[in-house]
């Protein structure tokens, strides 16, 4: 059971819980509650705008059903309502006719645009580069064969791109707009959470209602200051829906906010055609310039690993000498601690089946905070950095101290509250960017020198 009181969740939450944040929502127009249960039913609470009334909504997020109860109910009745829903008792009586199909939630469940088919054909094409490359020789085809990835690639993303800026416009209204928190489990790692807009509008097309949660085809929302598009779409704010009228509930707000996305694809493309050109036509000579001194060397690979790998350090050292902006100074908030739990990291053993590695155990805890009247949270192990224990028992031993409604410093970035930890010093920085990507950047540019001097037999 998840209780979700304006993005702040509250896991397995009691009838206190729930009266608690019935009787503190005051005012707030933008207030909301849902209480889901584990099948996927849920019971949505929202102000209906008129004498303190409030409006009963319920539906199951696997149907994608949302269905409004005839009338509005007092803050008593609701209480009552959600009680029940809690003990497991039956959904509330709805208005058939005011049934609005659900668009699929595709931003909470962080789902991709680019489709499993396409990156299929991305990834055969590369594959069937190298396989072609160790056994022709042929720079030419390698290349061949990665460019036609990178067409499917751009082509696919293209198409969609302008397939959504040609889709009818209706009109809508926002009724919901807050920030929510998405959680992803990706196998062999702890999970990981996001803080994204959770924005829905209504719009009906040839009469019929329809309820859409998507603001633009990026699902992404990783450095992105998502404040700023939840300030943008207030609730009772009109607005235009793009909608697919094939399938209405395939919408969205910004159809036109990608659009330099093509463009930047297209510059890849070209440097890479470019890469290609060079290494190509340059070749022969470098070629015939290895074979006088390294005769058993394999010219191609060792030209695509140096190639490469040069190419990573100019663009790496680039980045460096590139004027970096100041660290910002971090700002501090109160939060609390809403979960405590050990989290079951198993391996990634798929690469290889003989080998079955033990799982680890991480305690975490998620800590709800709040930032220019937002609600945030923030998920992180504890101690944050520390490796994760062999046995629960010593991972359990390690969340002792972080109790579920302790209150927690929170140091965040103020251009980014979503950016944030647990304070630990008074004037802790904000920096942009840590060595994690530095150390991956030059591993990377390591193997492709590796790789080249492999193929000239130096060792």
């Amino acid at each position: 059971m998840k209780l979700d009181i304006n993005g702040r969740i509250v896991a397995n939450p009691a009838a206190s819980d729930i009266a608690s944040a019935l009787d503190a929502r005051g005012d707030d127009k933008d207030w909301y509650l849902v209480l889901t249960r584990p099948d996927g039913l849920y019971i949505e609470v929202e102000p209906s705008g008129t004498g303190g009334m409030l409006r009963i909504a319920h539906g199951d997020e696997e149907e994608g059903t949302h269905r409004l109860a005839p009338n509005t109910v007092t803050t008593g009745k609701a209480k009552s309502i959600l009680g029940d829903f809690l003990a497991g008792g039956a959904v509330p009586p709805s208005e058939p006719r005011e049934e609005a199909k659900r668009a699929e939630d595709k931003v909470l469940a962080g789902r991709e645009e680019f489709s499993q088919r396409t990156l299929g054909f991305v990834i055969l094409f590369v594959g069937l580069g190298f396989g072609l490359l160790y056994l022709t020789q042929s720079m030419l085809v390698f290349f061949a064969c990665i460019g036609l990835g990178l067409l499917v690639m751009v082509g696919t993303k293209a198409a969609r791109e302008m397939r959504v800026r040609r889709w009818p416009i209706a009109a809508g209204t926002i009724v919901k707009s807050n920030l929510q928190a998405r959680v992803r489990k990706f196998r062999g790692q702890a999970a990981r959470l996001d803080n994204i807009p959770a924005v829905e509008y209504r719009f009906k097309v040839s009469g019929k209602p329809y309820i859409g949660t998507r603001i633009g085809l990026n699902t992404e929302y990783a450095g992105v200051d998502v404040s700023a598009l939840v300030t943008k779409y207030p609730v009772g704010a009109a607005v235009q829906v793009a909608y697919n009228p094939a399938n209405p509930v395939d919408c969205l707000l910004e159809p036109y906010a990608n659009k330099g996305i093509l463009l930047v694809l297209l510059k890849f493309a070209a440097g890479v055609a470019v890469l290609g050109a060079v290494l190509y036509y340059g070749s022969g000579y470098a070629s015939a310039w290895i074979s006088e001194r390294f005769p058993d060397a394999r010219a191609p690979q060792a030209l695509l690993g140096f190639g490469i790998g040069t190419l990573l350090l100019v663009v790496n050292i680039w980045s460096l000498m590139r004027k970096k902006e100041p660290a910002v100074a971090a700002l501090r908030v109160p939060g609390k601690i809403a979960s405590a739990e050990v989290e079951t990291i198993v391996p990634d053993d798929s690469s290889d089946s003989r080998r079955r590695s033990r799982p680890t155990y991480q305690p975490t805890i998620e800590i709800s905070y709040r930032v220019r009247g937002l609600d945030y949270t923030l998920r992180t192990a504890i101690p944050d950095g520390q490796a994760a224990e062999r046995t629960p028992e010593a991972a359990k031993a390690r969340l002792k101290p972080y109790s579920v409604g302790r209150e927690v410093p929170v140091s965040y970035d103020p251009a980014n509250p979503a950016a944030a930890s647990i304070a630990v010093g008074a004037d802790s920085p904000v920096a942009g960017g840590g060595w994690s990507s530095q150390i991956f950047r030059m591993a990377v540019i390591i193997g492709c020198f590796a790789i080249g001097a492999h193929a000239l037999g130096l060792y």
